[in-house]
């Protein structure tokens, strides 16, 4: 959703000799659209591997070092953002710590290489605040999301099914 996105929104709420002349109304209708696809095929692909995957994946070096825990490593990152017009909207995303407004997300990573984002935060939040929502986030979704392999098992039973 980030990235092209904004070229794109220009290109389609043009004038017809610039764009595609649709109606701004109609455009976000289509962009919320987009959105709400893009998060549901986000939630439906588990979050984390399973501690049995981490294990087996890792590297012998990450077993030795970690000894039967599973650490989850997280950072956060920032994206910049241009200076919102409306004053609360500049508070909030305003980060001291980068010195501009923007958007933060975590990046997470397991000894097994699996790579997590997680949503974007306005800059005024701590990334203390941040890492204690996002613990919360890991263990609620450990217990609640499908395992990697019995997902790629499903997707692979019906790859086969529909090619073999």
């Amino acid at each position: 959703m980030w990235g092209r996105t904004k070229t794109r929104w220009i290109d389609v709420t043009g004038s017809s000799t610039e764009g595609f002349g649709v109606d701004d109304k109609e455009a976000r209708r289509i962009f919320d659209s987009k959105l709400n696809m893009v998060e549901r095929c986000r939630d439906r692909w588990p979050a984390f591997a399973t501690y049995e995957e981490d294990k087996e994946y890792s590297e012998e070096k990450f077993r030795e070092r970690y000894d039967g825990h599973r650490p989850i490593f997280w950072d956060m990152t920032n994206i910049t953002i241009p200076k919102p017009g409306e004053s609360r909207m500049q508070r909030v995303t305003y980060s001291s710590y980068y010195a501009q407004n923007c958007f933060k997300g975590g990046i997470g990573v397991q000894t097994c290489g699996w790579i997590r984002t997680h949503d974007l935060w306005t800059g005024c939040v701590s990334d203390t605040a941040c890492n204690l929502h996002l613990q919360k986030a890991i263990q609620d979704s450990v217990a609640t999301r499908p395992s990697l392999l019995r997902l790629w098992r499903r997707i692979g039973a019906e790859m086969s099914g529909r090619f073999g």
